[in-house]
């Protein structure tokens, strides 16, 4: 086997690394290494205020207000400015002006008087008015606190923790540094706080976030291009007729994209173990390595059916911004997802292979249960957040497997469908799974069960539809020939919508499954089902001129309106008949229009399945 993937494998491998291209990659290549090097050092050891917003955004340190509270400081913007405060420290620290301080009768005069002032008001404030509540703190700093108070001679004052997020040990951490401070807060110009093992792990970060953009968003974008420039020059066919089978074309055709990928990554590979060896966690960066690895191989296979499905139609330069345009957002939205991942949205590493794969990375570096990540993902919670990202990896192993076994079909024409019916119906299992995870049902999250079965079921109705998209049958017959099993299809489509009810109800029991004890609500479900089947089919098997586009896009419109009537007649089944055409309580013309639509919108799909001829392009 090895062999065999080793002879399909070369020729497209040095067709990708031909000429001068392998070695103009590898200096690519430690060109972004050393990037990553300076990019890491400057973002952990800089100390200008880009540096520190970016380590704040990053939750590598907190932010500057929160740092002089916490240890008791006044950052000077210059050394002019740290002049003045020292001075002005200078002659506050003496004990009458404490205690008049202390007593609310000191009233400061200039800029660097009024914030060391308001430092040491704060510092006063910490006095405990109740002694067993600092006691239950730290005893023996209570005593300390209430020796420093009687040398200066400073009356109680009421408890004030200031910084309400704080637990008790950062409070305590707080008055230590005031009490060895002698109420005289640190004057300084800021510093990075970040040391050189930090900046080892930054760089880890660093190079860990180049390693996933290569795999998860360049690879699928080298790899679609590629199979759309395949079709678009008509090289693919060729192919076909060498002695590859349609597998190893399939794997040839992604492993040479993939060759450039590993040249550009290697180094950023290097670099992000070696960091997570130094001053990280293993197991979440192999786990990273497993994760991008199975996201990089489904997302690649989406890619590639893209680029053979509209590589005729487009050029190969519109499909990678249309793939780019795509992935940078959910990449983006991965990662801002893990770096501020509530409790509740748990799940959503199941669903988003790009948060799954950002939170590993931060686990390799900045553990759950660290000071900077307190507010988020604790350690309580970290077996479930491993959970979810298990789930994904293994979903995104078997969308990989079923888009591989789908560009085998169409690559080789092995079949008319691209998917069996049977890997079909796994895919919506497996889609199913994940959203379930994503968005769980308990009763006290979800007050109306429409938020937890309905939410899914519009998440759901878009991977059912890409399943349906690769059962519909592909022939080169002409257009008014094909001849499409719409039935077979829809009862399919709704064969996987009744897994995912399934699923929800296993999960809430039936008694919440409110959708169908209103018949409005089901007509309009079925009306939504059945147009969201026939607009895929549509799609799917036909050509689709401009006017084609734009009915299509009514359609979703359309199906938007009736999944939204869905929900509130599953919500509200007793309401006034009136109220079944919605568009009917805003002006009865629009009413009509609506009632049309429903109508005209099935039968238009419906026929212009059913006879193909009708959608046929005109001979010039």
């Amino acid at each position: 086997m090895s062999r065999k993937l080793h002879a399909a494998a070369l020729p497209f491998v040095s067709r990708a690394l031909r000429g001068g291209r392998k070695l103009r990659y590898s200096a690519v290549a430690l060109l972004l290494a050393l990037l990553s090097v300076i990019l890491g050092a400057w973002l952990a050891l800089g100390d200008g205020p880009l540096e520190h917003e970016l380590r704040v955004g990053f939750k590598l340190e907190h932010p500057r207000h929160v740092q002089e509270l916490l240890r008791y400081k006044i950052f000077a913007e210059d050394e002019y400015d740290l002049h003045d405060l020292r001075a002005a420290a200078d002659r506050l620290s003496d004990d009458a002006t404490l205690l008049r301080i202390a007593e609310g009768r000191f009233e400061p005069s200039g800029y660097a008087e009024h914030r060391v002032h308001e430092r040491m008001t704060e510092a006063l404030s910490l006095v405990a008015h109740d002694p067993a509540l600092l006691h239950a703190v730290d005893p023996a700093l209570h005593d300390a606190w209430e020796a420093l108070r009687a040398r200066h001679g400073l009356p109680q004052r009421p408890f004030i923790r200031g910084y309400v997020a704080w637990t008790n040990d950062l409070l305590a951490e707080q008055l230590r540094t005031i009490i060895a401070n002698d109420l005289r807060p640190e004057l300084t110009l800021y510093r990075s706080p970040l040391t050189a093992a930090d900046a080892l792990r930054v760089i880890g970060l660093v190079a860990g976030a180049m390693m996933m953009l290569l795999l998860m968003l360049f690879a699928p974008v080298i790899a679609g291009t590629q199979m759309a420039q395949e079709v678009h020059d008509n090289t693919l066919q060729p192919l076909t007729g060498t002695a590859l089978s349609a597998r190893e074309l399939v794997l040839g055709l992604s492993l040479g994209p993939a060759a450039v990928v590993a040249l550009l990554a290697a180094p950023q590979l290097i670099l992000f173990l070696a960091a997570a060896l130094a001053v990280g966690q293993v197991l979440p960066a192999l786990g990273l390595l497993a994760a991008a690895l199975a996201a990089s191989a489904f997302l690649t296979a989406l890619a590639q059916l893209a680029g053979l499905a509209l590589g005729r139609q487009r050029s190969p330069s519109m499909l990678a911004m249309a793939l780019t345009g795509v992935l940078v957002p959910l990449t983006f939205a991965g990662a801002l997802l893990a770096l501020e991942l509530p409790a509740r949205a748990l799940g959503v590493l199941a669903l988003l292979p790009q948060a799954a794969a950002s939170h590993l990375l931060l686990e390799s570096f900045i553990p759950a249960g660290t000071v900077m990540r307190a507010n988020n993902v604790g350690p309580e919670l970290l077996g479930d957040a491993m959970f979810a990202v298990l789930v994904n990896t293994a979903g995104m192993l078997c969308f990989a497997y079923l888009g591989l076994r789908a560009l085998e079909r169409r690559v080789g024409e092995l079949a008319p469908s691209a998917l069996r019916r049977g890997e079909a119906l796994v895919g919506a299992l497996v889609s199913t799974v994940l959203i379930t995870i994503a968005n769980p049902w308990t009763e006290a999250r979800h007050r109306d069960p429409g938020e937890f079965y309905l939410i899914n079921l519009g998440i759901a109705l878009v991977p059912l539809s890409l399943l349906l998209m690769l059962r519909v049958p592909q022939a080169e017959t002409p257009t008014a020939l094909r001849r499409i099993p719409v039935a077979a299809l829809l009862a399919e489509f709704a064969v996987g919508v009744l897994v995912f009810l399934a699923v929800s109800t296993a999960c809430m029991g039936l008694e919440h499954l409110h959708v169908f004890t209103s018949p409005v609500a089901l007509a309009y479900f079925a009306w939504t089902i059945t147009v969201a089947g026939l607009l895929t089919i549509r799609v799917a098997a036909l050509p689709m001129s401009l006017l084609a586009k734009i009915w299509a896009g009514v359609c979703v419109l359309a199906l938007g309106v009736s999944f939204l009537h869905t929900a509130e007649w599953a919500h509200h089944p007793q309401s006034d008949a009136s109220k079944i055409l919605g568009f009917s309580t805003v002006s009865p013309l629009l009413g009509l229009i609506q009632a049309v639509m429903l109508v005209v919108i099935p039968v238009v799909l419906l026929r212009a399945i059913r006879h193909p001829a009708t959608t046929a392009p005109r001979p010039d």
